[in-house]
């Protein structure tokens, strides 16, 4: 298989030392060991928090490269943040033109949405040096906007990257979906079946636990780590904790919230209000230290908003750190897909329900303990098997070979 020079144009790819996913670095590491070389356009704006993710034009880490834009900041408004994405994708075609005048080549350009204005830039630039052009579908915008935000059909941002995303579907000669039940959406929408794809998050094996044992302990410490956003609905797992005193076997139950994000001072002043003392809010942390966090847990929870949009499917990077972490999941989410069952590694229950949120911790942490080690194995099992990246670097890599022409 002869090596491929790919472009990923993703505003938010992150470098391993913030703090968030990491899925386009890991994906271009591996594929730089199977001989590929991988350049990532991004902003060095940190979506996730404050300041940059750096100061220079271009960096080599770990092996990948990092082409950074000015462009692309989070902007304080939802109109801010829109006119960022517009500049980042002007800016994206701007800087490849002039990488091109430099010299640069590639064979295949991918776009990572969620925002699309990004993926119709790696459209552009596909186009006008000739190239396959491959659209990646994190989330359905505006799909998942017209659920947080309550956008009605005609409402104008609803319309334009409605036409955006169908434009999208249309030109690119593949999309890789990281949702596994959206393949009926994208269709509709002007995709056609054989050209979509399903190649979700995953892990890096490297990054697993030297050891998988569970503590044995009479705190039971239930650990949230990652974005403190509107979907993720944490408020419900505020008025859980603030139920756990109340209900027989709750006093033994601590809750622990790792992360930022825009809902993270309305938690805190939640949390104040309902007299939560067992809860405890901590900042977020790199992704190389979320697998030492989450050795400090006894189990972990996800959950996310009530919303339409998951009728789709769910692909979150927290939930596969928390199966790599051999921790028993209470997974509080309403979706297509289910990892935790099929894995058999934890509890599933409804979202958007503090009581229910309470009892489940509190059955979990009654669970004799070798049974709540064995939920972790299940699921560390799982994902070492079905969400490895160094396997999912490989079908991607197949993807692209095929769009190659020889």
């Amino acid at each position: 298989m002869a090596p491929m020079k790919i472009l990923i144009v993703h505003q938010d790819a992150l470098p391993p030392s913030a703090a968030g996913g990491t899925r386009h670095f890991t994906l271009a590491r591996w594929l730089g060991r199977r001989g590929h070389d991988v350049s990532i356009l991004a902003s060095r704006h940190n979506y996730n928090g404050v300041g940059l993710l750096s100061e220079n034009d271009e960096d080599i880490i770990n092996g990948v490269h990092f082409i950074w834009l000015d462009e692309g900041a989070r902007g304080n408004s939802m109109a801010e943040r829109g006119t960022e994405m517009i500049k980042f994708a002007f800016a994206a075609s701007k800087k490849v033109k002039q990488l091109s005048r430099e010299g640069a080549t590639w064979d295949v350009v991918i776009g990572s949405s969620p925002q699309p204005f990004a993926a119709w830039s790696a459209g552009r630039i596909a186009r006008r040096l000739k190239l396959p052009f491959v659209v990646e579908i994190r989330d359905l915008w505006p799909l998942s906007l017209r659920d947080l935000a309550g956008w009605g059909p005609l409402h104008p941002g609803w319309i334009l990257l409605r036409v955006l995303e169908k434009h999208l579907y249309r030109k690119a000669d593949h999309i890789i979906t990281l949702l596994p039940g959206s393949q009926k959406w994208m269709i509709a929408s002007g995709a056609k079946a054989e050209n979509i794809s399903v190649v979700p998050n995953g892990i890096d094996k490297a990054a697993a636990p030297d050891t998988i044992s569970m503590p044995n302990r009479d705190t039971f410490t239930c650990v949230y780590a990652g974005a403190h956003g509107i979907a993720n609905g944490l408020s419900t797992v505020v008025r859980a904790a603030a139920l756990l005193p109340k209900l027989p076997g709750g006093d033994k139950v601590k809750v622990r919230l790792i992360g930022d994000g825009e809902t993270k001072t309305d938690l805190i002043e939640l949390a104040n209000t309902l007299h939560a003392p067992t809860l405890e809010f901590r900042n977020s942390v790199p992704k190389s230290q979320v697998q030492h966090e989450l050795s400090q847990a006894d189990a972990c929870i996800l959950h996310l908003q009530r919303m339409p949009t998951f009728a789709y499917g769910v692909s979150p990077n927290k939930l596969f750190d928390y199966l790599l972490a051999a921790r028993p999941i209470l997974y509080a989410v309403e979706s297509a897909n289910d990892p935790v069952s099929a894995a058999q590694a934890g509890i599933t229950l409804p979202s958007e329900n503090p009581e229910a949120l309470a009892k489940a911790m509190i059955a979990l942490a009654q669970t004799p303990h070798a049974e709540r080690q064995e939920m972790g194995k299940r699921g560390h099992a799982y994902v070492l098997e079905n969400h490895e990246w160094e396997t999912l670097a490989i079908r991607v890599e197949g993807i692209l070979t095929s769009l190659i022409r020889p």
